[in-house]
């Protein structure tokens, strides 16, 4: 997709005609891992693509949002349960000449799901992709695209997987982490990337890069060693 076409409605084309081999994985307890993937272009249109079964399903995508299980219906489904949220204040309620108000800011984002559960990060992140404000440069875009993200990182530790096990920890024991961040100007070509080693943002503007390639090239990622150090002027 990524090498032939250009819009979301190039992809829906050419995936009718991708044979898609269904792979059982002994780290996932020998079954195939469920992936979902989300598309989207520069003109503002999204997709989700599931295999279902064996079977292909695209959807169009209006929320723009996408997390993993279960699939994308029922993710819109679950959304619907969560319409009463709101980025402003509430008014205050009156009970018998008694007023009760919130005690601070945030009080309409009350009833969002916490958690890291696959249908809880959906949500949320459907809201704050909502909320977003609009954006006057490219770069403020990344910077409120990055805010969100870091929203749905993965203290170590807060999530455990098992051996073997069939959730997104692919089978592996120990603490899941969210490994990397990405956004991507689509307008500019320009990719924007941290790691957990480096929380830092740094880029790739593809078209210089390629420029400066020869044949298939790689370009390390920085590291802990590569957070710059400050100190007084």
């Amino acid at each position: 997709m990524l090498t032939t076409c250009a819009t979301v409605a190039d992809a829906k084309q050419a995936l009718a005609d991708v044979p898609v081999q269904g792979v059982a994985i002994a780290q996932y307890g020998g079954n195939v891992p469920p992936v979902h993937f989300c598309v989207h272009d520069a003109d503002g249109g999204s997709i989700v693509v599931e295999y279902i079964h064996g079977a292909l399903h695209v959807h169009d995508n209006p929320t723009t949002v996408m997390t993993n299980e279960p699939a994308f219906p029922m993710q819109l489904e679950n959304l619907s349960q969560f319409q009463s949220i709101t980025n402003t204040e509430p008014a205050p309620i009156e009970v018998n000449g008694v007023t009760f108000a919130a005690h601070s800011s945030g009080d309409g984002t009350l009833g969002l799901p916490s958690g890291f559960l696959a249908t809880s990060r959906f949500v949320r992140a459907f809201w704050f992709r909502q909320f977003a404000v609009e954006h006057k440069t490219p770069q403020e875009g990344v910077q409120t695209a990055r805010h969100i993200l870091n929203q749905f990182d993965i203290p170590p530790g807060t999530v455990m997987t098992e051996a073997g096990g069939t959730g997104e920890g692919g089978g592996v024991a120990g603490p899941e982490i969210t490994q990397w961040m990405t956004v991507v100007d689509q307008q500019n070509a320009v990719l924007y990337a941290s790691t957990y080693e480096h929380p830092n943002l740094f880029k790739v503007d593809v078209s210089k890069a390629c420029a400066a390639a020869d044949g298939v090239s790689f370009i390390p990622l920085p590291s802990m060693d590569d957070i710059p150090e400050l100190l007084p002027a």
